[in-house]
């Protein structure tokens, strides 16, 4: 007697893909091509309509006392 094969669930199937697609390291190199890591990386128009109004500047503190100076050399 023959045993019978089953079809498998479509949980497992995703599951392996998903196993496959984590051993595989193919987001890591997703992340590699496509994360932006400075502004050289985005187009000028783009960076100009990102940049807002200045706001107020802020009320500057107290000076500090001058420190000691050092030996000369």
């Amino acid at each position: 007697m023959k045993p019978k094969l089953r079809l498998p669930s479509p949980a497992l199937i995703i599951a392996i893909a998903a196993l496959f697609f984590a051993l595989g390291g193919v987001t890591a190199v997703a992340a590699h091509n496509y994360v932006i890591t400075s502004t050289k990386q985005i187009k000028p128009s783009v960076l100009k309509k990102l940049k807002g109004a200045k706001g107020p500047r802020g009320v500057r503190g107290r000076q500090g006392q001058q420190g000691p100076t050092g030996d000369t050399g």
